[in-house]
């Protein structure tokens, strides 16, 4: 059988041989030699770079092959959601089997990147449970490894001592003390009514819209149909809210119509709450406007000044009563704890104490699930009947005989 006559070219008045090989993405490229030896030893070594590449790319780590699987993924996620996501990703997983093969993973690895989870909240070892899972799970779909790892561990919490943190609600007295303590700043005060008097969630008071408040109508409403989520430090309004269940009309009480009213005549921007340009509040700017309430409490805290010889940190006590040095205008009055989930939690059990039935307590928190309702209304209950039997007690007993 006849030789097949070698490939050459002719370059610069020079013979090359040359040869078409595919690389690690299947396109062809050329290899030159002056001579047939030279050029298939180039061919052998070129040959050799693209197979370490394609067994690279065939066994990728954890953290490119999470980070392609949440990049696929995202076309179907919420923005919030896939920032949780990303998040859980990042904290959780990256630093405890990013640099690793997927093939190499073990039980082991499992169980350590979700020890770092389990210290975390039920809620993000729940998430990072089904993250970890579906990656591995896509990964064996995709052939990218032969064995999942996540089979190899028992995913159960390790036992953890409930903190006792208190009730998660204000009292109608601390909610006058925090109404006091805000009131006239803006945005700030609007945020702490609509948590109060309407019971919002975060995200869906930086997203309300002055189309969606009918302060005009017999009976005025809230319609919530956007929700806000920060990403990059900048907020972005989408047009669906939590769960369908969270899209809703919320009747004004009076504190809350008031005060709407008044906003309403000098509002220069689309969005309720709103910086200086009329956009709605970056990640930054709803920090610095919550901090606000921290200022105005009691306990510990400090503050930095800059002036020519740098940066110094001075320790302050606040005590209750006092006013602030720096600022007359600010007084340490609130001494109990404000987060912004007590602001919704708070308008949820009044509801529940005024005998508003759990229903209709569930319609206007935009609750998905009823066990979510059907819980703090159980424990709204069981704090009044405890008020209720210490009374009972007290007049059983009213007085001590001996006195």
């Amino acid at each position: 059988m006849p030789r097949r006559k070698e490939k050459t070219v002719v370059r610069n008045g020079i013979e090359y041989y040359y040869k078409n090989i595919r690389d690690e993405r299947g396109k062809y490229i050329p290899i030159y030699g002056r001579t047939i030896a030279e050029r298939d030893e180039k061919v052998k070594k070129r040959e050799a770079e693209i197979s370490l590449r394609r067994k690279i790319k065939k066994f990728p780590t954890f953290s490119e092959r999470a980070t392609e699987w949440l990049s696929d993924k995202s076309k179907d996620l919420k923005r919030n959601t896939y920032n949780n996501y990303e998040q859980i990703i990042r904290t959780h997983f990256i630093p405890v089997l990013g640099d690793k093969r997927l093939i190499d993973i073990t039980g082991e690895d499992i169980k350590a990147a979700m020890d770092t989870a389990d210290a975390q909240s039920a809620s993000v070892y729940r998430k990072a449970t089904m993250l970890i899972k579906q990656i591995f799970a896509d990964a064996l779909t995709c052939d990218l490894i032969q064995v999942d790892p996540t089979t190899k561990h028992t995913f159960k919490r390790v036992s953890h001592e409930k903190k006792d943190t208190g009730k998660e609600y204000l009292t109608d007295a601390q909610v006058s003390v925090l109404l006091a303590a805000v009131n006239g700043i803006y945005p700030l005060e609007t945020f702490v009514r609509l948590g109060l008097y309407a019971g919002l969630r975060k995200e869906e008071s930086l997203a309300l819209r002055w189309d969606c408040v009918d302060l005009n109508a017999a009976a005025p409403i809230l319609r919530i149909q956007w929700t806000s989520t920060i990403y990059k430090n900048r907020a972005e309004i989408e047009d669906s809210t939590k769960s369908p269940a969270g899209a809703r009309d919320i009747p004004i009480p009076p504190p809350l119509f008031n005060h709407l009213k008044e906003l309403q005549k000098t509002a220069k921007s689309d969005f309720v709450i709103c910086g200086k340009n009329g956009n709605p509040l970056s990640g930054t700017q709803f920090r610095n406007m919550w901090m606000k309430i921290k200022r105005r409490s009691v306990g510990n805290g400090k503050y930095t000044r800059y002036d020519e010889c740098g940066k110094s940190v001075h320790k302050i006590k606040r005590e209750a009563g006092q006013t602030a040095a720096h600022n007359p205008n600010v007084r340490y009055i609130i001494d109990f704890p404000v987060k912004t989930h007590m602001l919704r939690k708070t308008y949820i059990t009044n509801l529940i104490y005024s005998g508003v039935d759990v229903r209709t307590v569930m319609e206007y928190a935009g609750h998905k699930n009823p066990d979510v309702t059907l819980k703090i209304y159980a424990q709204a209950k069981s704090a009044e009947k405890r008020t209720e039997s210490a009374k009972q007690i007290n007049e059983v007993f009213p007085s001590d005989p001996t006195t």
